[in-house]
């Protein structure tokens, strides 16, 4: 008798679906930790200059190993995000990474003790509330991409 199951080692479209959901998460979630690291590495590497009388940004300021790695960071999250989308749709990926919002928020309050006002953070919550509704929606809804 012949056995009509996939083998071992084929694929099912529903694990195929699962895969690629899984690495637009990931991707996801990459953009949104870069662009929160890197423009709160700006901040710190820029932020000793703020009692400065020119607010022109200096040379030195540039080249530090903080704003380079900020920098950096910020173009890795831009890569990422490249190839997000060209994953999913941009009406999924924007919304999503807009997450970031929330994750800087958080790193202002606690990390760098910035004051954050109420009507601040009820502004960053109705950003994730929206993060949260798309995050539940297909990422990719225009089929396959040429």
């Amino acid at each position: 008798m012949i056995s009509r199951s996939r083998p071992e080692h084929e694929v099912t479209p529903e694990q195929m679906q699962v895969r690629k959901r899984n690495r637009i998460t990931f991707l996801a979630a990459a953009v949104i930790a870069a662009n929160a690291a890197g423009n709160s590495l700006l901040r710190i590497g820029l932020s000793s200059q703020a009692g400065e009388v020119s607010r022109l940004i200096s040379v030195t300021h540039l080249f530090s190993l903080t704003v380079v790695v900020g920098v950096l960071l910020l173009l890795s999250g831009f890569i990422l995000q490249l190839s997000l989308l060209s994953r999913a749709d941009l009406t999924f990926a924007i919304p999503v990474t807009s997450a970031s919002y929330g994750a800087i928020a958080l790193i202002g309050a606690l990390g760098l003790h910035e004051p954050v006002s109420a009507a601040h953070w009820a502004g960053v919550l109705l950003i994730l509330f929206g993060v949260a509704i798309v995050g539940r929606t297909k990422p990719l809804t225009t089929g396959r991409r040429p």
